[in-house]
């Protein structure tokens, strides 16, 4: 007998609940929470896993460095200044430098997006999403053909030119940038968020969920 994914969640009857744990995505939502991290700290850097990194921090506490206290947050495209943290332009957390943070608390929403890696073809320094997909953000970038290849590209902000050994994302989300003395012509591999719902991405949580809520599922 089918019946509604509300129905099916509510009910949580052991033989048929894992069909509405699928349709529901309930990995990916449980992705979505508000996460707590209580880890070191290198460099300033606190690096987040590739599956859980940062698009805004709630709230930062430095526990362990030259400065202990708790941080004012401060948006990606703003300099540091004493007391402050940030989400990078690769989704980790970084710290003031003279703060000399080595362990901290952090508080912090993920961004909504599957990990995706392929392997772009660039062109006059420009490679674009395969499948009309876009990116979120950039996790990574390595360059395999050009004029650098091997060295691994930092994501710079979104919409930059980027310069020497950066990448950037495109301000529309379906290409990346990278600066001409990394590559012309050649080929970059990258790591990044998939938008939900573009290309061949999976769709929103939010939206997706709505859809299914009273549809039956089998």
């Amino acid at each position: 007998m089918s019946e509604s994914l509300k129905a099916n969640l509510n009910a949580a009857q052991p033989n048929t609940i894992s069909d509405g744990l699928r349709t529901a995505r309930i990995g990916s939502l449980l992705s979505q929470t508000t996460r707590f991290r209580d880890a070191s700290v290198s460099a300033n850097i606190m690096v987040l896993p590739d599956d859980a990194k940062a698009i805004q921090v709630i709230a930062a506490f430095a526990s362990a460095g030259a400065n202990t206290s708790t941080k004012s947050v401060v948006g990606s495209s703003f300099t540091l200044a004493q007391g402050e943290v940030q989400v990078t332009d690769s989704g980790d957390i970084r710290f003031f430098g003279t703060d000399a943070v080595t362990q901290a608390e952090v508080y912090y929403i993920t961004s909504e997006g599957e990990v995706t890696t392929e392997t772009l073809t660039i062109a006059s320094s420009v490679g674009f999403f395969a499948s009309g997909r876009k990116g979120v953000e950039v996790l990574s970038a390595v360059v395999i053909s050009g004029v650098t290849v091997g060295e691994v590209l930092t994501p710079d902000a979104r919409g930059a030119s980027p310069p020497l050994g950066a990448v950037s994302l495109a301000t529309g989300g379906t290409a990346v940038t990278v600066n001409a003395s990394n590559i012309v012509d050649g080929s970059l591999r990258v790591t990044y968020k998939a938008t939900p719902g573009q290309g061949t991405a999976t769709a929103p949580l939010g939206e997706s969920l709505d859809a299914a809520a009273d549809n039956l599922i089998p």
